[in-house]
């Protein structure tokens, strides 16, 4: 039995995640075409222009605890922090793995961020600083 309530949008590309902001207005797409869509659910429209920056195709995404940010990983080996009422990237990419980013979470305080590799790591960011930082573990 089909329990699906409804098909928001069809895409061109690989939809590779999804989250939901905290408010459960937005859902946010992470793509095969380097790119995240945003829709709202409501009205089932897009939000906004796609987030572009990525050099390789987005894998993982997350919301900040407080939705005012997108973290987005890729196949390029890096991390966009994305400001959710502008679209605009936040700050340059967040270097530091080498193999594509595969997962990202926020902690429930948004003070921290961590993202997993296939580099075989876990790396803890601080939310609060998303200036490019290769200097840490």
């Amino acid at each position: 039995m089909d329990r699906w309530i409804n098909k928001l949008i069809t895409v061109e590309y690989k939809v590779n995640g999804l989250s939901y902001s905290p408010d459960g207005r937005c859902l946010a797409a992470a793509c095969e075409d380097h790119k995240v869509y945003r829709w709202d659910t409501t009205t089932h429209g897009s939000i906004g222009t796609p987030l572009a920056g990525h050099q390789g195709a987005v894998k993982c995404l997350a919301f900040s605890p407080d939705g005012t940010q997108i973290a987005s990983g890729s196949v390029d080996n890096t991390i966009r922090i994305w400001d959710t009422s502008s679209g605009a990237s936040v700050g340059l990419p967040l270097e530091g793995h080498n193999g594509i980013v595969q997962s990202i979470a926020f902690s429930p305080d948004g003070e921290r961020m961590v993202s997993g590799s296939r580099d075989r790591t876990v790396k803890v960011w601080s939310a609060g600083d998303v200036s490019n930082d290769e200097s840490g573990p």
